[in-house]
């Protein structure tokens, strides 16, 4: 569990939205708590769709962060801000080993009628650095061929390349930040 909120606690240092989280212990466990984001502050529904339904994609079909791209251009209400959010989530991924990026780990929130990317969650580093992700970039599923990926899909996200090298530079960072964290737990 530790791994998981050191992982979300730096995507949330490099500039990503995460769901609130915490660490307790329970007897001699250590549980992940995450505030739930799919309701409002008086507990009323917030409408919800994964990416693979937003997609159209169906379990154990292909996917790529393409996709989702695709997805946000039709549905989003804020198309520029949840492709950056998009590209700063797929190279935290790259960065942090996480491979179990699958579509049901994407997800969108509905509001006045427009449907945003919503927080990260689920985000479970993967120690093997040539473990093939759920979810390609840009048809990139393994390091290194992941990391030389993330070009192209920033192009497609609408990023300019400074804009680009400026978001990778606050993600390495930050995963600086959870190795620290990490090797001291």
């Amino acid at each position: 569990m530790n791994w998981e909120y050191h992982a979300l606690e730096s995507y949330r240092l490099a500039g990503a939205r995460v769901a609130e989280a915490q660490t307790i212990t329970v007897g001699d466990t250590t549980v992940l708590v995450l505030q739930r984001f799919d309701r409002g502050q008086h507990g009323q529904r917030i409408s919800f769709i994964s990416a693979m339904t937003a997609t159209g994609k169906r379990d154990g079909e292909a996917a790529d962060y393409l996709d989702i791209v695709d997805a946000i251009r039709h549905i989003s209400g804020d198309i520029e801000g949840d492709l950056e959010e998009l590209f700063r989530r797929a190279t935290l991924n790259v960065v942090l080993g996480n491979t179990d990026d699958h579509l049901r780990n994407h997800a969108f929130l509905s509001r006045k009628e427009h449907w945003f990317l919503s927080p990260a969650f689920d985000v479970n580093p993967n120690p093997q650095l040539h473990a093939r992700r759920a979810t390609s970039i840009v048809g990139a599923a393994q390091f290194p061929e992941e990391v030389h990926a993330l070009h192209p899909l920033a192009e497609e996200c609408g990023l300019t390349t400074l804009r680009a090298k400026q978001i990778v530079e606050e993600i390495i960072a930050a995963a600086e930040h959870w190795e620290l964290e990490s090797v001291e737990q």
